[in-house]
């Protein structure tokens, strides 16, 4: 039976395994959270040879290294790694999006860097891949000792594959790990640190290995972050814990205090002491309040306080990007009211535990509990309002919820975590592909496109095709350009959807072509460029159903220099207006407009609907009508038409109804 669910855990780490590799392969070259300046950390460790001193908030933000702040083993590690790389070509990845969205969610422009269509010309990408698989390796390994945990805390009911299924749900967690991030670390040894605790209440001794253990993990949590310190009242506990309750002898917890905290000493004093001998502090609290301080900017109010600590509750489960990218609305309910169920099992579980389940309830209640209260504490005097600072506590979280969804429902415990599952197989195809969208290139002009072939100072748009035919107020615009040549300039493109009538923008985006920056495209080449944005949700419309006309050009950002377009024909215009979607969505109608009645009835049915009659060109269908049964003379006749365009309307059309009688006479019209 262990060598099955040990065979079944193995499975689910190396689906988690390439789960890391799809989430770090749809993720562009620094667009996890924080990744470039974790990776200069190691860049310049290289290059030069010294650790990072911090300095003031500008020139620590221009130099774009702006993690310096944290002890240095993981960067160390990571130096070790991709030592043998050349990287010249660093810079390359730090090409600014002016118009990237950090912190808040919008369909376009999630990235913050533009990343060239050319081949790269050094290592820098294969260093990226070497220290994401680094970071995975830390995060798969976490995930073993999540099962192995669960197994041994419960051993009358273990949940130890439950809980690896439920951390491996997480779609936050298993980005973090396929990012590189310091946090990957310091996770892996806090959750080390607790399984160790674990293991000697079960044997109920401390061998020479687990001393081994106990100062590795200690020392080396000193050395990754901050909040690795918070791992020593955690372990210590546990163990005082064990010895008042009859499982350790005190001597051990004595063995273990004095030699960890000597390995503490030898591992990470040095680092703490270069700290007070630079900033006069050993935590170097003072210097990094003056990089990354909230500067007096704490929630004053009770609504504030809840919105940010909802901030840190969605990131946990899932806030990807650089916490602009989100995944369905429902999975910001599902997941709280789901852990919030666990609860009630959680009470079950601790009434039927016997004292060994019941101090395992205890301590890894206390490293959730642990954490949380050092996110607290941080977050007041540094901006880390982030879910993934409560990873360390990963393995209390997930056992607690796997055992108290157990007591719940029993074997249908798994169910519960299937929605989390699904999410988070889905996000590398359905989220991150759709939001980092590189430029594709494209033998041709599809049949289906519009042809325009407007150019504008060596750069041609050869074409679009429009998805979206209707639109209301608040919904997207989906379309794709077709694009062909460069520019040394590196201008940017706009599309901006105005109202025909008074050319009044209704909404629009800037944005780089496939996120691809427009002096590095190739000129002999075809690409294809998808763009999304939504119409304005307040918009006036009192004239009914209108179609849009798409403005669409280039702009370079830094001068803002509109450049100059000129037709298919080399006419030179001042704006290129494309035939956009038709925005539904009139004012309401008095009652007696919304639901006409037959003539001669008091009845409010709708008449049915006729098929489809004629089709216009090969632009317009009629698809049906609506007629009432009987009118009388002198009453008003109303006539229902649903219509499709079939294609892009390139100009307006007027519609003329007549009404004949059965000899073919006309008497009435509109």
């Amino acid at each position: 039976m262990r060598l099955s669910a040990n065979r079944v855990a193995l499975a689910l780490c190396l689906y988690a395994a390439l789960l890391g590799v799809l989430y770090a392969h749809e993720t562009p070259v620094f667009e996890a959270p924080d990744e470039g300046a974790h990776f200069l950390y190691i860049h310049n460790l290289l290059e030069t040879g010294e650790l990072p001193v911090l300095e003031d908030r500008e020139a620590v933000f221009e130099s774009r290294a702006v993690q310096r702040h944290h002890p240095p083993l993981y960067y160390l590690i990571g130096a070790g790694l991709i030592s043998w790389t050349e990287r010249a070509d660093v810079e390359r990845y730090f090409v600014d999006n002016p118009f990237g969205a950090a912190g808040f969610v919008i369909d376009l422009n999630r990235n913050i860097y533009l990343h060239s269509p050319q081949a790269p010309q050094g290592d820098t990408h294969v260093a990226v891949w070497v220290l994401r698989l680094y970071s995975l390796s830390l995060g798969v390994a976490t995930l073993w000792l999540v099962y192995r945990s669960g197994q041994l805390a419960f051993a009358e009911r273990p949940v130890g594959l439950l809980a690896l299924f439920v951390a491996v749900s997480i779609p936050g967690f298993i980005a973090g790990a396929a990012s590189i991030n310091n946090d990957n670390l310091v996770i892996f040894l806090f959750t080390a640190g607790i399984h160790r605790v674990l293991v000697v209440w079960r044997r109920e001794r401390v061998t020479t290995f687990d001393l081994a253990v106990f100062a590795l993990t200690l020392g080396g949590a000193a050395l990754t972050k901050l909040n690795g310190l918070a791992l020593f009242p955690l372990v210590y506990a546990g163990l005082v814990w064990g010895a008042l309750r009859g499982r350790l002898a005190w001597r051990d917890v004595w063995r273990v205090g004095g030699v960890t905290l000597l390995a503490a000493a030898l591992l990470a004093g040095w680092w703490y002491a270069r700290n007070w001998q630079l900033y006069g502090d050993p935590l170097a609290l003072s210097a990094t309040r003056e990089v990354w301080g909230r500067d007096g900017n704490l929630p004053d109010n009770a609504r504030l306080v809840l919105l940010e600590a909802m901030h840190v509750l969605d990131s946990f489960w899932m806030t990807l990007g650089h916490f602009n990218l989100r995944g369905p609305e429902w999975l910001y309910t599902y997941a709280p009211l789901a852990a919030l169920a666990a609860l009630p099992g959680l009470v079950r579980a601790w009434r039927r535990a016997g004292p060994r389940g019941r101090d395992a309830l205890l301590f890894l209640g206390a490293s959730c509990a642990l954490i949380i209260v050092a996110l607290v504490t941080a977050t007041r005097q540094i901006n880390v309002s982030q879910g993934r600072i409560l990873y360390p506590a990963i393995l209390g979280f997930a056992v607690l919820l796997a055992l108290g969804w157990r007591a719940l429902v029993g074997r249908f415990a798994p169910l519960v975590v299937v929605p989390l599952a699904t999410v988070t197989l889905a996000t590398p195809f359905l989220y991150l592909d759709h939001a980092f969208q590189h430029i594709e290139v494209v033998d041709a002009l599809p049949a289906a496109a519009t042809p325009v072939g407007a150019t504008s100072e060596g750069l041609t748009l050869e074409g679009y095709r429009l998805f979206t035919e209707t639109v209301a107020p608040g919904e997207q615009v989906r379309l794709e350009l077709f694009v062909r040549g460069n520019h040394p300039d590196n201008p940017a493109m706009f599309v901006k959807a105005l109202d025909p009538n008074n050319q009044q923008t209704l909404g629009g985006v800037d944005f780089y072509p496939g996120m691809a920056p427009t002096e590095a495209l190739d000129d002999t080449l075809l690409y294809r460029v998808y763009v999304q944005f939504p119409i304005d949700a307040g918009i006036p419309l009192d004239t009914g159903p209108m179609q849009l006309r798409l403005a669409v050009g280039w702009r370079v950002p830094e001068t803002e220099r509109f450049l100059p377009l000129r037709d298919a024909n080399g006419v030179e215009i001042d704006i290129l207006t494309l035939a956009g979607p038709v925005v539904m969505g009139a004012p309401e109608a008095s009652p007696e407009a919304q639901t006409p009645t037959h003539a001669g009835s008091a009845e409010t049915e709708p008449p049915e609907e006729a098929p489809l009659v004629a089709t216009f060109g090969d632009q317009i269908q009629l698809l049906s009508y609506t007629l009432p049964d009987s009118v009388a003379a002198g009453e008003t006749l109303s006539v229902g038409l649903n219509w499709k365009a079939t294609r892009p309307i390139e100009q307006d059309y007027v519609l003329t109804v007549g009404l004949l009688d059965a000899d073919g006479r006309l008497v009435a019209q509109h």
